[in-house]
Parts: structure tokens; sequence; C-alpha cells
């Protein structure tokens, strides 16, 4: 099943998000460039136990796209290669969910910069804000996200608002405030 042109719009400013130095392209830089960001932010040592902690995830996520999506093994992901992987991926529901309960696990992780296994609305708007995302839907993603209303988004709360922003064809539904608001 082909992606709806709101699917394409969708993954468009996920990649934007992921392409941090902004060339077209997904590379392991990018990721590492997200967590030098964090670390200068959070001010972190180049030694410090959370930077590792950080890079690590990223890391792990930056493999697992690359693995599925880089079709030419020439170590980035273009846009191209990332919308025919999302066609692909996003067509298996099961896959979708999985995604959702797991690898999305590892940006939850590089989010909660604190440890404590919650994301607190000002670690997300952080990140947004390192990632250069508009930050002006942040209150009302988190609002949504927040499913409890404890004012911090657990693991499974980020994995149901992450499966509504790859599934969800509606433009209202908050999850796809995820990376920012959609232009």
């Amino acid at each position: 099943m082909a992606l709806s042109a709101f699917q394409k719009r969708k993954l468009a400013r996920m990649f934007e998000v992921l392409d941090a130095d902004g060339d077209g392209f997904v590379a392991r830089s990018d990721y590492t460039r997200r967590v030098d960001a964090v670390a200068r932010r959070e001010g972190w040592a180049e030694d410090a136990p959370e930077r590792a902690r950080n890079e690590r995830f990223a890391l792990q996520s930056w493999e697992a796209l690359a693995e599925s999506a880089d079709q030419d093994e020439d170590g980035r992901v273009g846009r191209d290669e990332f919308m025919r992987w999302a066609d692909i991926f996003l067509d298996d529901r099961e896959a979708v969910r999985a995604y959702a309960r797991g690898d999305i696990q590892l940006l939850f992780d590089a989010m909660d910069t604190d440890g404590d296994g919650r994301i607190s609305q000002d670690e997300y708007r952080r990140y947004l804000e390192i990632c250069g995302a508009d930050t002006s839907s942040a209150g009302t993603y988190f609002a949504y996200a927040d499913l409890d209303e404890n004012g911090r988004i657990g693991r499974d709360e980020m994995s149901h608002a992450f499966e509504e922003f790859l599934l969800s064809e509606n433009p209202q539904a908050a999850g796809n405030f995820l990376f920012g608001p959609l232009e």
C-alpha cells in the first residue's frame, strides 16, 4: 500500500529532524551530532556516563535505520531510501507496533536525559530544540502523550504516541506533533 500524502508529509518532517546537519542524508554523524548537542546543553563532560549512555542509544537507533533503509550501502540514508523503507515498513501494522514498543525506546532514552525512566515536558522541549524542530506545539503534544496526566511521559505513553504518528491519518491527532508541527 502506498504512503498517503499526509504520511509523506509526516515522514518528511521526521527525516528533516533525523538529518541533523541538513545535507539531505541521515548518517551516523547526524546521530553523534545530536548527542554532542545534548551533552553541551546538559553540561556533560566527554567521559560522563550520561553522555556514553545517550550515545549508545543514539548509535543503536542509527544502526537499526541503516540496516533497514540504506539500500545502496553507502553509509547514509537519503530521503528517497527513507521513503521507500517507510512505504514498505508502514504496510506491516504489526512491525510498526513492534517498532513503537521497541526501537522507539531508543528515542525515549535519548530524550530522558536524567535517566529517571520518564520524560518531563522540559526534557521533551529541549530535545526538539536540539533537533532544530519548532517547539510551539510541545505543550500540546506533551499533554496528549501524558495519558495518565502525571506530568511525565512513560515508555508506554511514548510508544502509543509514536504509533499514532506513524499510522494516524487525522491531522489533528496530537501524536502527529511528535517532531513539531507539520507545515
